[in-house]
């Protein structure tokens, strides 16, 4: 099996959701009574399908996860991890305006302590997201085997098989 990372930090919107929890969506968010996650308007909010297994696959193959996002909404989005029952998965978590650099330094140092040949992972940066992670030294995962070249969620090392 290839090398694991040490730490793979995951951004929020748009790679565990398919929407920004600060604009598309209306906190504060429930659950109903027929088990959905619904925001204040009652709008229907799910996760990507791949991302609890993905997290779950992470946990056992003991790489640490964790959450870096810049969100305005910071309340909601912990309230979504909660809700979708994702928390457990997260041993840091950096949500809050600002850099993603500062957030994955903070994620790096505070729980991680930098050593020799670390292997970071970063998924879902934004479009700024390729100059933070030379920044920061961090990898994006790609993978493009059996499925046309084309990028796929999970890097390989992942994959069940």
């Amino acid at each position: 099996m290839a090398r694991l990372p040490k730490l793979a930090v995951f951004n929020l919107d748009y790679t565990l959701w398919p929407f920004w929890a600060d604009t598309h969506v209306d906190p504060p968010f429930h659950q109903s009574s027929d088990g959905s996650i619904r925001d204040r308007r009652g709008q229907s909010i799910r996760l990507y399908p791949e991302v609890p297994a993905v997290l779950e696959r992470l946990q056992s193959l003991g790489v640490p996860v964790a959450a870096a996002s810049r969100t305005g909404e910071v309340e909601g989005a912990n309230q979504l991890l909660e809700l979708f029952g994702l928390v457990r998965y997260f041993l840091h978590r950096e949500i809050y305006p600002g850099s993603k650099v500062t957030h994955f330094e903070r994620c790096r140092f505070k729980r991680w302590r930098p050593e020799k040949g670390l292997a970071q992972t970063l998924c879902g940066c934004e479009s700024h997201g390729p100059g933070a992670r030379r920044k920061c030294g961090a990898r994006q995962p790609r993978a493009q085997a059996e499925n046309g070249g084309r990028d796929e969620w999970a890097p390989p090392t992942l994959r069940e098989g």
